[in-house]
């Protein structure tokens, strides 16, 4: 599991960084002064000189990490979907997909929390092959790196995996136990596996990886897929509703559920949503719903607010609503103690549910535009503090 320090904080990694940086300054100079005589080099000779042994790149495919890693997994090592559910499931536990993740005390780190001289032999080796073991894509290549030279039992486990349901639960399991091989492998193998049975599954089995458009058909109607932007429940028709906010949304923090191994997570509709608490609020958060949303290539509106979405978020300060949304679902905002200002884009009115702005703060402002004013101020009436007041904003 993870604890709230970044890598980067580590003092010893600055300094390794550090003289990285200093060695690479006094080739280059050493090298601009020999390529030819009298000291003068021509800048293709510098380019020649400074890039031998740099790994060519490929900008890793997908919005979030989740996704990428998916596609990296397909793309770069031959797994099917189910086999990378698997694994999906297996570093959402152990990082919440987050590169910069340490913990044990400050023994593991990334998102598969290398521990001790695997963590070393991950620094080792992207220096060596001119990555940066600090973010998703030296950490990828060096995983892709040990399944191909220390961890060939997994690799070959995952690419003989049954592309089924059952076959993403055994990803999980043989991941876990021959890859991760955390304490109490055999239960977190069983749990994970579960996971990747009930969660990812049916998100991903129909997805095709590093896909740049995909039909209708591929987002499952009535699921919660999470997104840079939060969390969105599929409606159809590429339309979705704003289900609940995620680490990259906002500063908020969130619980989390523990299950009987002890990996915390929680369930959307069946879709995994949180795997660690978010990062602690300074001085609460705003929050702009877009309009729009990218979710597996499908570009979809965003045209509600569900019931309950940001319910209790006391960090939440203000909200600014699009004019796409037209519903706003029961205590959408309720018990949101701080929220002080929220803005309407809208020309008319959203249905607004019961008690959608209960417990708000009792002097609340709302900006709305002049041809909703009038619909607005009725359709909030009746579930908003009696101390809102409204500001014309065009």
């Amino acid at each position: 599991m993870i604890i709230g320090m970044k890598k980067g904080e580590n003092n010893m990694k600055h300094i390794h960084h550090t003289w990285r940086v200093l060695a690479a300054a006094l080739i280059l100079s050493l090298t601009t002064t020999l390529c030819l005589p009298g000291g003068m080099a021509s800048a293709r000779t510098q380019f020649s000189s400074v890039t031998v042994g740099v790994q060519a790149r490929t900008k890793l495919k997908g919005s979030t990490n989740e996704e990428k890693i998916f596609n990296f997994l397909r793309d770069k090592l031959d797994f099917n979907n189910a086999a990378a559910c698997g694994v999906l499931a297996n570093i959402s536990q152990e990082s919440s997909f987050r590169p910069d993740a340490l913990g044990d005390n400050g023994t593991s780190f990334g998102i598969c929390q290398w521990h001790n001289t695997r963590w070393s032999k991950l620094e080792s080796w992207c220096d060596a092959n001119d990555y940066d073991s600090e973010t998703l894509e030296g950490q990828l290549y060096f995983m892709k790196y040990e399944l191909e030279n220390t961890y060939r039992t997994t690799l070959n486990k995952m690419q003989n995996a049954s592309n089924s349901k059952a076959g993403a639960y055994q990803a999980a399991y043989d991941w876990c136990v021959t890859f991760e091989i955390p304490a109490n492998k055999e239960s977190k193998g069983k749990a994970r596996g579960k996971l990747a049975k009930k969660t990812y599954w049916p998100k991903y089995k129909k997805y095709k990886s590093g896909s740049s458009s995909s039909s209708d058909d591929d987002l499952t109607k009535g699921a919660t897929y999470q997104v840079d932007e939060g969390l969105y429940r599929y409606l159809g028709s590429k339309k979705v509703a704003l289900a609940g906010i995620t680490g990259n949304a906002s500063g908020s923090s969130s619980q989390t559920t523990d299950n009987t191994s002890g990996d915390g997570y929680t369930i959307i509709d069946g879709i995994l949503v949180v795997n660690a608490p978010r990062a602690a609020s300074y001085g609460g958060f705003d929050l702009a719903i877009p309009q729009t949303v990218l979710i597996y290539g499908t570009e979809c509106k965003v045209t509600a607010i569900d019931a309950s979405a940001l319910e209790d978020e006391s960090s939440l300060v203000s909200v600014t609503i699009p004019k796409t949304v037209t519903s706003i679902g029961k205590r959408a905002f309720a018990g949101c103690s701080s929220l002080d200002e929220v803005t309407f884009l809208c020309t008319s009115a959203p249905s607004i549910g019961k008690k959608a702005f209960s417990g708000v703060d009792s002097d609340i402002l709302f900006r709305v535009t002049s041809s909703a004013q009038q619909s607005l101020k009725k359709a909030l009436q009746s579930v908003a503090p009696k101390g809102a007041t409204y500001l014309v904003i065009d």
